[in-house]
């Protein structure tokens, strides 16, 4: 359940009764479609609020930090290419 609460999450779900509905129809449809749910105590299939919201927040966090390491990675690529293009530019004008 953890991986689908990561999707949901990382695809825009934000509110916890429209994640506890993706859960359900995730568990009815697709995990037991055709067979008898499993109960509401089952904290495998029927993770608590604070489970998914927990999840979510840590989820969130995840991507935020993601974010800054694109943005990084970003920055640090296009001054190497900043670099590369000087240092050509440089080189052309000494000959």
């Amino acid at each position: 359940m953890r991986e689908k609460i990561v999707s949901l999450t990382s695809a825009g779900v934000r509110r916890l009764p429209e994640m506890r509905r993706h859960l359900r129809a995730f568990v009815c449809d697709d995990l037991f479609l055709g067979q008898a749910a499993p109960p509401q105590s089952d904290a495998r299939f029927w993770p608590s609020s604070r489970t998914t919201l927990n999840c979510m927040y840590q989820t969130s966090l995840q991507l935020r930090f993601d974010y800054y390491d694109i943005l990084a990675e970003i920055r640090c690529s296009l001054t190497a290419d900043l670099v590369v293009v000087v240092g050509i530019q440089l080189l052309s004008n000494l000959y």
